[in-house]
């Protein structure tokens, strides 16, 4: 089985897609503070692009988190790679779990590293403003990890109904699209605010976690000082925690049923 992940990551790096997807994240930064804030990259701390810039870049999150998911488990669907594995001996549970494994790592880890670098790179240029608490901050962060589990996970369970990574892509983004509109419908009818409902997608699951919206002034030594609320509520945590890993392995069950059935066909 590490011989086949080996495999996969050697692939995976080699890809132009997941080569892209790379280059889009780690443009990220000068993308959003220079053309969305308007502010040059060394006026900017790690808590102000935390607050203002780090929720605003959903497009190229999502094409990210799609592409590093379905690349590594099912970029080779088009050739007989998945049969020369089967022909070397393995099992169809540790080439599922390989794939899973592949799949999770570049779609959570790798994504996590490029979409968070940014806190720590103007942390160290500009400093960090003692208005925004930082250890509420990394919690934030580290729970955001759940729910790009569960976008990974769909992502690679799409990859295998459709047995190709570029439809796991693309069904993966219209299912984030209509999922998106359908919460807006839901949230209409229901007439819910707009911050509710945070566990419904995903994607809009990271972005409530990144979304600081209260905030409060207060004199700390002679000095005006804006200090946001960024403690988690409770009702976010746990709706994020149950619903990431309860829909996340439903995803992962589902794909891992239809690759051993699909194998003995």
């Amino acid at each position: 089985m590490i011989n086949i992940i080996r495999s996969i990551n050697y692939s995976t790096r080699k890809n132009l897609a997941v080569f892209i997807a790379i280059i889009a994240m780690i443009g990220l930064p000068v993308l959003m503070v220079g053309m969305v804030l308007g502010t040059s990259l060394t006026d900017m701390d790690g808590a102000e692009y935390y607050i203002k810039a780090i929720s605003e870049a959903f497009f190229i999150v999502v094409f990210a988190s799609l592409t590093l998911s379905c690349i590594p488990s099912y970029g080779d669907a088009g050739d007989r790679t998945l049969n020369y594995e089967i022909m070397a001996g393995h099992g169809r549970s540790r080439i599922f779990l390989a794939r899973m494994i592949s799949g999770l790592f570049w779609g959570v880890i790798i994504l996590a590293v490029l979409y968070y670098y940014p806190l720590v790179l103007f942390g160290c240029i500009g400093g960090w403003y003692k208005g925004v608490s930082i250890q509420d901050v990394v919690c934030r962060v580290l729970l955001s990890l759940l729910p790009m589990f569960r976008i990974s996970a769909f992502a690679i369970m799409m990859s295998s109904l459709f047995r190709s990574a570029g439809k796991g892509i693309g069904f993966s983004f219209l299912a984030f699209e209509l999922g998106s509109m359908l919460r807006e419908v839901i949230v209409g009818l229901m007439n819910l605010k707009d911050h509710e409902m945070p566990w419904f997608m995903g994607m809009l699951n990271i972005a409530e976690l990144h979304h600081i919206g209260n905030c409060r002034e207060y004199v700390i030594d002679g000095e005006k000082v804006t200090v946001y609320e960024t403690a988690i509520p409770p009702y976010l945590l746990w709706s994020t925690v149950i619903a990431s890993l309860v829909l996340g392995t439903i995803y992962l069950t589902v794909a891992y049923i239809d690759f051993k059935k699909r194998d003995r066909d």
